[in-house]
């Protein structure tokens, strides 16, 4: 509801009556320029991080420490794959007039959709942090054994 009655006060500040008519906005082109940016975001890292996904998930190895890394990095483009699909719901708003979108429309959806994406962009960060982790202890003791089964915990 927030989200909504900011950008409803907002739009009618700087909007005309007849531009609400139309359901024109007077920074269209900026809203499409960004959501065609988001969409070929979403488009190059899904399909990256996919490559990604399936090449870490098929090497073969039998030492402890790569199989650890390989399934921290698979985790890592899976998450990857996921902040790139969480931008789809921007990217309908920002082609809807009036910015208000047929998903972020519905209170449950915004709040549900916010929450997720901290999740995710939390949990990115969490991920990196571990691989640094890894590769900090592996440095310091170069004869030390990672457990493969870590990153799926």
């Amino acid at each position: 509801y927030f989200i909504q009655s900011n950008l409803s006060t907002t739009q009618s500040m700087n909007t005309t009556e007849d531009e609400e008519m139309h359901g024109l906005s007077p920074l269209r082109w900026l809203d499409c320029t960004i959501a065609i940016i988001l969409i070929l975001a979403l488009l190059i890292g899904t399909t990256l991080n996919l490559f990604s996904v399936r090449y870490f998930t098929t090497m073969k190895t039998r030492n402890d420490n790569n199989k650890y890394f390989q399934r921290l990095y698979s985790i890592i483009s899976i998450n990857d794959i996921m902040i790139c699909l969480g931008v789809f719901p921007v990217i309908e708003v920002a082609f809807s007039p009036h910015r208000k979108g047929g998903i972020f429309g519905s209170y449950p959806f915004c709040a549900t959709w916010f929450t997720v994406w901290y999740t995710i962009y939390q949990l990115s960060i969490i991920l990196v942090a571990t691989l640094s982790f890894s590769r900090l202890l592996l440095i310091r003791n170069m004869n030390f054994t990672l457990k493969p089964w870590i990153p799926w915990v």
